[in-house]
């Protein structure tokens, strides 16, 4: 069975949220790229960060799953698992 690829969402909270999400997810260097970009960008937007997150993915060209997750005030988490159509 074929593995899909994924793709990691990750709305900054800043550096040490992003840096703890990707060494407890054990995740490679550039998984939480588009992360990164938009924190150094345009700065911590609170949750709304996450949809200019997955908008850089799509936009890179991010296909299969997408694994969403984002962090509010006093730690609060929220998760998504997206798949992207195989028709866009």
């Amino acid at each position: 069975m074929k593995q899909p690829r994924h793709s990691y969402s990750r709305a900054p909270g800043g550096k040490d949220i992003i840096e703890g999400v990707w060494q407890g997810m054990g995740l490679s260097q550039g998984a939480l790229m588009a992360s990164r970009g938009i924190l150094k960008a345009q700065g911590n937007m609170s949750s709304g960060t996450e949809l200019w997150v997955l908008d850089a993915l799509l936009q890179s060209g991010a296909k299969g799953l997408i694994v969403s997750l984002a962090f509010g005030p006093g730690l609060t988490g929220e998760a998504m698992l997206l798949e992207v159509a195989d028709d866009r």
